[in-house]
């Protein structure tokens, strides 16, 4: 009875902090790519200049 009352929240709770994961991830990937790209874009501007 215990289990089973509790198992829906806490797979809930789960799903929910899997999701956040997931989303930092992808900021952080996406960080990363901008950084990147930032990086190249500043070594061409100095190779320009």
């Amino acid at each position: 009875m215990f289990h089973y009352y509790y198992y829906p929240k806490i797979e809930r709770s789960l799903k929910k902090w899997l999701n956040l994961e997931r989303l930092l991830l992808l900021r952080f990937q996406l960080l990363r790519i901008f950084s990147k790209l930032y990086n190249k874009a500043f070594k061409l501007k100095r190779i320009a200049q």
